[in-house]
């Protein structure tokens, strides 16, 4: 956005080994005695000797557990488990805790996620990450900030200690663990949500038998706290392939992005809503960026893997019924200046994770993946068919589109359609769809016909041209820029060549770019 932006198949051989008590409820017997009220056990090899658990303790006399049963979701390459708890005191509902587990069907790579909410405040609730092994040397990962940058910092774990509540890695021989940081929200609605700061001890313990993290969260009130992590037996990053480690980086400090069990957070839009004056808030990405970035790094460490096969799922189940993922909060230009509300549709967005899945595909070929992608299509084509106007023989179409369908004709970003076109060409290239070919062509074209229009006196490209015809606005220094790059690749390998006025379009924005000391 011009104003505020820049299953069902599971394979046999997973086997997880799960446990947990046959109890529909648990209380601890004194107020600081710890009750185990959740265990789950993960077992790669099926040996009976579990290389991960993970524990959930109950802290309070007062307050008590009721374990429903699991929910659980099968797809070809991954599945997903949410334990539920409701939290009573005194026989009243007053909380819940949600412990989510999305194992990777190699049976060598786990994700969990925790949300644990109280309508009361000081409730602890503490849980172990326990790592079997052997092995006694075990090294901690941080990433200090220094001038501006992030540096890889390593040391030795000593027999006891108390990590900060950052991204942090642990590497031991076939045991890897990665924290992600520990956070409280409060939901405002259409998956918008405050996000806090939040302290939480974990206390790193090594044993003779492994190593031990216990954390402990301590509730506020009707504030949902929210951690997550990462088990492997792999190597979570290749710290010396230099792209896995910029990916990493870009993935857990510089993106503004975070992972919740439910998808991809993103920063807020200043003007979207419902937002906080106060506090920085955040809402769920409709843009697959993230998928992209693992697909490039897949064979550079099991994070990539993990993330990458848990986010394709995340955003492919994202797409609703009329067949794109929406924008749920609501942008008050949008609503202002063209009667555009909540969960409108938009198209860059949706091309970045279409284009996206197209590509993680090719690794993991799941149906479900390729139905969802269908579908998507068939709305898109529906949506170019109804909605384009013409700029001479020129056709282009709205960047958004009210949930309803209803809403003033807006302007056509280049860098939307660009991205439009690319997912065209793309699809065509995995399936062979001809009516999509022939569209990606008509796009194309379009390009190519208002190309000279694009370009201003200054070498620099319109923004966004008006279904009046009008080119206008400044355009970003360099996302279209990284569009015609990556749209030239498209091009040379699905239809051979480059065209002259992409070319020449490309040629001029990148001229400009280095003139202005921007490349």
């Amino acid at each position: 956005m011009r104003k505020n932006k820049l299953r069902i198949l599971f394979l046999a051989v997973v086997l997880i080994t799960v446990s947990f008590h046959v109890d529909n409820s648990y209380s601890a017997d004194h107020t600081n005695k710890n009750t185990l009220i959740q265990s789950v056990s993960i077992d790669a090899d099926n040996d009976k000797n579990p290389e991960f658990k993970v524990l959930l303790y109950n802290t309070r006399s007062d307050v008590k557990y009721v374990v429903q049963s699991p929910y659980i979701s099968k797809y070809k390459y991954m599945a997903s488990k949410i334990y539920k708890l409701i939290q009573y005191k005194n026989g009243k509902k007053i909380g819940y805790v949600n412990l989510t587990l999305k194992s990777l069907s190699d049976n060598n790579n786990w994700m969990f996620f925790i949300n644990y909410y109280s309508d009361e405040a000081n409730i602890k609730l503490k849980y172990d990450i326990k790592a079997y092994s052997e092995q006694k040397n075990l090294d901690i990962l941080t990433f200090p900030n220094q001038k501006g940058k992030y540096i890889l910092k390593r040391e030795k774990a000593q027999s006891k200690i108390t990590l900060s509540n950052k991204v942090t890695y642990l590497e031991s021989a076939k045991r890897y663990i990665k924290f992600g940081e520990i956070i409280s929200a409060k939901g405002l609605g259409s998956t918008v949500c405050e996000i806090y700061k939040y302290k939480a001890d974990n206390v790193l313990t090594k044993s003779k038998d492994g190593f031990n993290s216990q954390i402990t969260l301590n509730s506020i009130a009707k504030r949902e706290i929210r951690g997550n992590w990462l088990l492997s037996v792999n190597p979570m990053v290749d710290w010396n392939y230099k792209t896995a480690f910029n990916t990493m980086l870009k993935m857990d400090f510089e993106s503004g992005t975070i992972f919740f069990s439910d998808g991809v957070y993103r920063e807020n839009m200043y003007n979207y809503v419902p937002r906080s004056s106060s506090v920085k808030t955040y809402f769920k990405n409709p843009a697959g960026l993230q998928v992209r970035a693992c697909k490039w790094v897949l064979d550079k460490g099991s994070l990539f893997k993990t993330v990458g096969v848990y986010s394709m799922y995340a955003f492919a189940d994202s797409i609703n019924k009329t067949g794109y993922i929406p924008t749920q909060p609501m942008s008050e230009w949008l609503n202002s200046d063209y009667n555009i509300k909540y969960n409108f549709y938009d198209t860059r967005f949706n091309s970045d994770t279409m284009t996206s899945l197209i590509y993680i595909y090719k690794d993991y070929p799941d149906k479900y993946i390729l139905d969802k992608l269908n579908k998507y299509i068939t709305f898109y084509k529906n949506y170019y068919k109804t909605k384009q106007y013409s700029i001479g023989k020129a056709k282009f179409v709205p960047d958004y589109m009210d949930i309803s369908g209803k809403n003033k004709i807006n302007p056509t970003s280049l860098n939307h359609f660009i991205a439009e076109t690319e997912v065209m060409f793309l699809y065509y290239n995995l399936t062979g769809d001809k009516e999509c070919h022939k569209m990606a062509l008509e796009m194309l074209n379009s390009i190519k016909l208002t190309s000279s229009k694009w370009i201003r006196p200054n070498g620099d490209l319109w923004y966004r041209v008006t279904p009046q015809g009008v080119f206008m606005t400044d355009d970003y220094p360099l996302v279209t820029y990284n569009d015609l790059v990556f749209f030239r690749q498209i091009l040379k390998t699905v239809e051979g060549k480059i065209p002259a006025e992409i070319e020449k379009m490309y040629q001029s924005k990148e001229k400009w770019a280095k003139n202005q000391r921007f490349l």
